[in-house]
Formats: structure tokens, sequence, C-alpha cells
């Protein structure tokens, strides 16, 4: 917030700001990119950051979605599921084959996500996109790898790694969907047929990407460095994929019990990690040399999709931007909130004293009438309460007492008090 508000200052557009940094966000169901195009050569995917009545930024940003680490796993299993059933091994292989799990490793893979046999396109069955007569798609399978399958299948599990980070690419459909994006853009896009303009070189006024979310979790178990290099983070995928599931287990169990991954989630690392280097380096661009930061905090703050939610809301308020200016020595934020809002406050307290002195008034008023009032005279005025006739006048007034004070009453069901 630093940067942004003192960059902002002014009217027009932020053109040369001091310093600014990427960001780059993975959640479970999306992923995201944003950054400040110090060129201002937009064409898509164009955000007006403004705060207030001041300069606008121009951020290049997007979203990315079913892009996320959880959502790319289960399009992967789906696929893999439809090469098998397709090639006719799901029965023969109780399973479909897949190399991003560690090796003697079997899990149970529940979906409704399909695979057009046509286009080879991820889809949704037609139950869930409106039509209620046929069933809702879901599947379930075992996805393994094991030396049962690999074995009956012919295959080799000496490079998991390389398996993986090819399938991992092939999710991010760059290669189909790009076509007419690289004409229109001539070439400046990322993947998926997006728009991307050239991600900026670090320099005086740009840093460098910062990563969150689930790349932050990825160089955390891979024990990489949170500023670490695609070539750094493609060594880790080599590592972890190549474990079996007793040693992955072991690589675990010694970490902090707060940077353990939990049983569901230790199997999928190296999907996990080798989507995260499909993303930043086939998907993104970042070079084998490009380092980037992934960190769960930044200044002791921990950064969420919620900050930029606020930014995006107050973005174009008719807010005035003033720098923030040292209190006087003898400044006292109480005092100086007192008499800001004196009058306001002494409004408030003519109020309250009103609500008070009045019912103390009427109930006075009303029961020195009682006592002037001959006893018989009282006795033959029955008072209608509540449908009840023939309730007496302390059983009707509860907040007065016979002596005119606020309170509650006896009550025994005479005049008088003890």
């Amino acid at each position: 917030m630093g940067t942004l508000l003192e960059n902002s200052e002014g009217s027009g557009t932020v053109m040369n700001p001091d310093l600014t940094y990427g960001a780059l966000d993975l959640g479970g169901a999306s992923t995201q990119i944003s950054f400040f195009d110090p060129n201002q050569d937009i064409m898509s995917n164009l955000f007006k950051l403004q705060v207030g009545a001041a300069k606008h930024w121009n951020v290049y940003t997007h979203s990315y979605l079913m892009f996320g680490a959880n959502a790319a796993y289960e399009r992967l299993n789906a696929r893999l599921y439809y090469n098998a059933t397709r090639d006719g091994l799901l029965e023969t292989n109780r399973g479909a084959y897949n190399p991003c799990l560690p090796r003697d490793s079997i899990v149970k893979f529940t979906s409704k996500i399909h695979v057009d046999p046509i286009t080879g396109m991820a889809q949704w069955p037609a139950a869930t996109i409106g039509n209620s007569s046929s069933t809702d798609g879901t599947y379930t399978t075992l996805v393994r790898n094991d030396d049962a399958i690999v074995t009956s299948r012919n295959l080799s599990n000496e490079d998991d790694a390389q398996k993986c980070v090819q399938l991992a690419y092939a999710l991010l459909n760059k290669d189909a969907s790009n076509a007419w994006c690289n004409f229109e853009h001539k070439n400046d896009c990322s993947f998926a047929g997006v728009y991307q303009p050239p991600l900026p070189l670090q320099s005086d006024h740009f840093g460098e990407f910062l990563a969150f979310s689930n790349y932050h979790h990825v160089f955390d178990f891979l024990d990489l460095d949170d500023r670490s290099s695609m070539q750094q983070l493609r060594d880790g995928i080599t590592k972890v994929c190549n474990m079996n599931i007793s040693s992955i287990r072991d690589f675990n169990s010694r970490k902090k019990e707060k940077r353990r991954a939990t049983e569901e989630d230790l199997v999928q690392y190296c999907f996990r990690a080798s989507y995260t280097f499909a993303l930043l380096h086939h998907g993104y661009g970042f070079g084998m040399d490009k380092f980037i930061t992934a960190k769960h905090k930044i200044n002791g703050h921990k950064v969420t999709w919620a900050i930029g939610s606020v930014l995006y809301e107050i973005n174009t308020l008719p807010w005035n931007y003033e720098k923030s200016r040292a209190p006087a020595p003898d400044y006292h934020p109480i005092l100086d909130l007192i008499k800001k809002h004196l009058s306001l406050y002494i409004a408030l307290l003519a109020v309250a004293i009103c609500a008070v002195a009045f019912p103390m008034y009427t109930c006075r008023k009303k029961t020195q009438t009682s006592k002037d009032r001959p006893w018989n005279e009282q006795e033959s005025q029955p008072i209608l309460q509540n449908g009840l006739h023939g309730t007496n006048e302390s059983e009707v007034d509860l907040n007065c007492e016979t002596d005119g004070n606020l309170g509650m009453h006896q009550r025994d069901g005479y005049h008088g008090t003890s």
C-alpha cells in the first residue's frame, strides 16, 4: 500500500512509480497474475486501479477459472480416466495410470468432469448445465502408480518427474487454444488463448513477482528458499516425483509439525509442484534463470485475496488523497475526537437527560394524583390491563412505586407499602 499511495498523488496516469511488484496467486479453483506495465501498452485484460480522486494505474490482470491446483488435478485424472477407457485399459489395469502419484500408491478418484472425444477438451455432463433428465455424470475409478500397472502396460517409472511435467503442461491448453491469440496479438499470449503482454524485466522501477497461496505451499514442501529460480523449482520436482510412497512419507515426517502435509495432500505434491512449474515456465513465460518469491506473509501481514477485493471495491471512489502529517506534540487522539464532535456529544447528552427525566416526572405526577384521591375512590375505579378488570394501580404501573421513585412494585394484591 505504501508504493500505491505514495505514487497516486495528483491526477492522470501513474507513469514511472518508484518500485512495483508483480503478483501471482494459485488457489484451488483458479489462478491469477497481475502486474503494472510501465509501457502502458495493454491490449486486453486492463484494469485501471484508482484509489480515490488520484492517479490511476494501468494494471494487467487475468484470472483463469478451473486452472487452480485442485481443479487442475481433477482435470488431469479425468483425462487419464478417459484415455484408459478409450484404449480399453481401464478394466484390465483396474484403474488409470498416473505417473504424478508417488510410486506404489493407489488413490480412489471421483468426478463429474468428462472429456469430449472429438475436441479432447474437458466438459461437464449435460445434467450440470440444465438437462435434468439425464444422470449427473458422476463416476468413480482408481488412479495408480504401482508395479502392477507399470508392468502390464510395459511402462517405465524411472522418470516420473518428466512425465508429470508433460501432463501438467498439456492441461494449459496452450497448443490447441493459442493459435488465434498468437496471430491476433503477435505471440503476446500466455495459455488457454489468453493475451498477456511481455513480463516486465527487473529494474529500478520493477522488483520481481511475489507468489502466494499454493505457490508458497509448494516451495515450502520442496524445502526451497522463498526466493528461488525456475531451475531450482524444476530440480525440486525431480527429487519429489521420483520418490515412492514410503520415501515421501518419511520426507514429510521430518518436517516441523505445522509444515507437514496431510496424507491426502501428500500424494498430490508431485503434481502440484509440476503444475506450478508448468504454469510459471510454460504458461506465463518465466525463463529458467528467473526468480520469484513465494511468501505467506509480507512485513508480518498475511496476504490473502481479501486485500485485492478491498482495492477492487474502493476503486474510483471519490476520495481525496492527503499526505499524512506528523501530529502536534500535544496531540491526543481522544481529546481531538471530542473536540471535533463536541456539538454532537452535547446533543446526545441532552437527549439522554430527557429520556431519564420525563418518565420520572410523569411517575411522580401520577403518584401524587393517586395519593390525593380518597381510598374508596381508588377502590371504585377498576383499571383495564391485559383484558383483566379490577386490577389495582400498583399492578398496572410497573415503572412507578407509590413514593414516586422508579422501580418495580411488590405484587401483594393490595395498595400501600410495608
